[in-house]
């Protein structure tokens, strides 16, 4: 039997709840489990470290590759800020950092601009002071999961939230383009205070019961917050190599 390999890149974005998860919800826990070796668990849980701004001042006819639009995309709004008028940071120059977003609008390709015009694009920055990159990470052929920092102006003070979500790009005659960047909330309370499915805290607990694979993982390679598990052919199976990203909610 020819060996394939399966790359799968997944996060909570495409579940409810905090903590691992693929597309399939499972539908209950796995019995209790010991984690595997050098995976991380509750006691090693990677520290959150903003990606630098590596792109800040590319022009969108100048990224090279989809992961380049990405960050530049990112890194532009990062330089961005939208603060209430009544805010107390506007006697700075924070809150009047308009010039980014059209720059960062350019970034999104012209199908993508035909659907969602600049204005309702921009609806979606309106209260956020800053963007920082956390997670930029490959997830298929020209698609990325992405995870960013909010610091968002609310009822009169200051917040910091997460957001998550897959990005997708396709190359133009100008360089490569946005066709879909969404992010969505990340969940901070379910998990890290409420306790719900304490068991997606570990890795070797999820990795167990969501991928049905027996035995333990040949190979852990873990980088950022990325963790990347290889399992050899067993029982009439291909092998598999599964990348997995925590985000910041658990």
């Amino acid at each position: 039997m020819r060996n394939r390999w399966i790359p799968v890149l997944t996060a909570l974005a495409l579940a409810a709840g905090a903590g691992w998860a693929i597309a399939a919800r499972p539908r209950a826990p796995a019995p209790p489990l010991p984690p595997a070796p050098l995976a991380w668990s509750p006691e090693q849980i990677p520290p959150v470290v903003k990606l630098p701004p590596l792109y800040t001042d590319l022009a969108p006819p100048q990224a090279g590759s989809g992961e380049q639009a990405v960050r530049a995309y990112l890194d532009t709004l990062a330089q961005a800020a939208r603060v209430p008028t009544w805010h107390p940071a506007r006697t700075g120059p924070i809150g009047v950092e308009q010039a980014p977003y059209p720059r960062a609008y350019a970034f999104l390709h012209p199908d993508r601009q035909q659907a969602l015009t600049y204005t309702d694009w921009l609806r979606q920055w309106e209260n956020v002071a800053h963007v920082g990159t956390i997670q930029v990470e490959p997830a298929g052929p020209n698609r990325f999961f992405v995870e960013v920092e909010r610091v968002e102006v609310h009822g009169g003070h200051s917040a910091v939230a997460f957001h998550s979500g897959f990005f997708t790009v396709a190359p133009t005659p100008a360089g490569w383009r946005l066709t879909s960047a969404e992010l969505s909330p990340e969940d901070l309370i379910t998990v890290q205070l409420g306790g719900r499915d304490p068991w997606r805290h570990d890795l070797g607990l999820f990795a167990a019961h969501t991928l049905q694979q027996p035995g333990r993982p040949g190979q852990v390679r873990h980088w950022r917050r990325v963790v990347e598990l290889t399992y050899g052919a067993a029982a009439g199976r291909p092998p598999v190599r599964v990348r997995l990203a925590r985000q910041v909610d658990g």
